[in-house]
């Protein structure tokens, strides 16, 4: 996979050791250095002198806050009086010359006592400095130990939240219950996280309701719409019902008129956030995130609608990943900074900055986000290979769009109505003109998300 930092060598981070990379005293530069004395923040990042705490930088990453005093040891060498021994062989040596009771006897040996005081207190000096750089070391590695089983416990649980989202969709690792749990106003149908409506539809047909005054954060409860009830088959069917003549009947309840619902291609927006767009097949499918949803250049917030009671009865089918030819590039987990192209909706990695540059991509028309949960294909490790579908390129002034099977003759404005802009488009190479050539791209008609 290509990183962005480091371009050329894919950096992996442990959990258990502190990447040196992060470790820059460049951490707090514009916020007058480190404050090492707090600790770290209650994320394990380092807290800046004027108070700032968003560093990205972990505390036991930075080189400015590991134990580092330097201790200095007396030299034991050299002239002087170090020791009791040092002062009694001073003595011996005056006695014998007969200068111990001169002025200048007296005066070696003061000197001597002297030396001996100050080098005794050097060794002092000395050895409490060794005492607190082991206790100073000490509490730094223990600090290291917590911050590395708290990081464990954190891509553990990360790990676990991604596995529930896989499984259930609109789910989340609940630590408490150490299980899976459906998102708040989600219900759980056995298969999957869906929403109370959903729910209730899937289970007991389509005039059935959820049952919220009744549901509990453990159990689910749907109701019939008024003038049905369930059927021996448990699905929500008129009530019979007795007319003036003493006639067996049924009730009739009209089914929402398609003119209730919004047309095909309007992104609407139900109450609880989630913007969907409204299908040529009558469904509705949701965007995977505010990202996905701006990659498709012919969608603006301005656009986004309301739902309304028609639209919600429509059932909700797959995902709407970002677009094909976007280039996204992993802010979070194990691939943080690995860029990938969109194809076919799925993911492909760059496996280094010569060949995403050598295919004529730039990391200014590039975005980031949440990549975990995009299925992969194959990595792009070649920069002299064809571009994959989705990507727009240029081709002698002319533009054209790589799509499944081959390539299509386009324009800069049949492009923006796919959603691509000019700065999308990159420069065809060789291996380009090897691709079957489908004819010309038709302008994109609302609903269509693709060409087809």
């Amino acid at each position: 996979m290509y990183k962005r930092i480091g371009f050329l060598v894919i950096v992996f981070f442990s959990l258990i050791t502190f990447d040196k990379a992060y470790a820059t005293s460049g951490a707090c530069s514009s916020h007058l250095g480190v404050n090492c004395s707090v600790g770290p923040a209650g994320d394990g990042s380092v807290t800046c002198n004027d108070g700032w705490s968003n560093s990205s930088v972990n505390f036991y990453s930075a080189d400015e806050c590991k134990p580092n005093l330097a201790c200095t040891s007396p030299s034991s060498s050299g002239s002087g009086c170090k020791t009791e021994n040092d002062y009694g062989a001073l003595s011996l040596q005056l006695s014998r010359t007969g200068g111990f009771d001169s002025l200048s006897g007296t005066s070696a040996l003061n000197q001597c006592r002297s030396q001996i005081t100050a080098y005794q207190t050097q060794q002092q000096e000395y050895q409490s400095c060794l005492n607190q750089n082991q206790t100073q070391s000490s509490n730094y590695y223990s600090g290291m130990q917590q911050e590395t089983a708290r990081l464990n416990l954190e891509s553990s649980q990360t790990l676990k939240n991604i596995d529930c989202m896989t499984k259930y969709l609109k789910a989340h690792y609940d630590q408490g219950t150490n299980q899976c749990v459906c998102d708040t106003g989600m219900w759980n149908d056995g298969v999957k996280c869906t929403t109370p409506a959903l729910y209730c539809i899937t289970k007991y047909g389509l005039f059935a309701d959820p049952d919220l005054a009744k549901s509990t954060s453990t159990t689910a409860y749907c109701k019939c719409t008024n003038d049905y009830q369930l059927n021996s088959s448990q699905q929500c069917a008129p009530i019979a019902q007795t007319n003036a003549n003493n006639q067996t009947s049924k009730a009739v309840v009209a089914s929402p008129n398609p003119s209730d619902f919004h047309s095909v291609g309007v992104n609407i927006k139900t109450p609880n956030g989630t913007i969907y767009m409204i299908t040529s097949s009558g469904f509705r499918r949701p965007y995977t995130s505010a990202g996905a949803f701006l990659s498709y250049g012919f969608n603006t917030w301005a656009t986004v609608v309301d739902s309304n009671s028609a639209d919600e009865t429509l059932l909700e089918t797959t995902y709407i990943p970002p677009r094909d030819g976007k280039i996204v590039c992993s802010d979070r987990g194990t691939d943080k900074g690995t860029c990938y192209l969109i194809t076919n909706s799925k993911k492909a990695g760059f496996t280094s900055a010569k060949v995403f540059n050598g295919l004529g991509f730039s990391f200014k028309n590039t975005t980031s986000g949440d990549m975990s949960w995009m299925n992969s294909t194959n990595n792009i490790d070649n920069a002299q290979s064809a571009h994959l579908p989705g990507t727009l390129i240029k081709n002698n002034g002319n533009y054209q769009l790589v799509v499944s099977g081959g390539i299509m003759n386009t324009t800069l404005d049949i492009a923006k109505s796919w959603g691509y802009p000019a700065t999308d488009a990159v420069t065809a190479n060789k291996a380009d003109s090897g691709l079957t050539n489908l004819g010309s791209l038709n302008t994109r008609q609302a609903g269509e998300l693709l060409p087809k």
